[in-house]
């Protein structure tokens, strides 16, 4: 039988929507012009929060 003592990663809506205030606001007044700008922040922003997830 698998043991769940060990504490468990997650990430909480809270910390998610701090995350992308603290991070898309600053990064869109410097490089919101740039064409697919966008499209590149949200799959970062989803690595980022998957690997912080994960524990990475």
């Amino acid at each position: 039988m698998p043991s769940f003592k060990n504490p468990v990663h997650r990430v909480c809506t809270d910390q998610m929507g701090e995350y992308f205030d603290a991070v898309y606001y600053p990064m869109r007044e410097k490089y919101g012009d740039w064409h697919g700008f966008n499209d590149m922040f949200v799959l970062n922003l989803v690595r980022d929060v998957v690997g912080e997830s994960l524990g990475f």
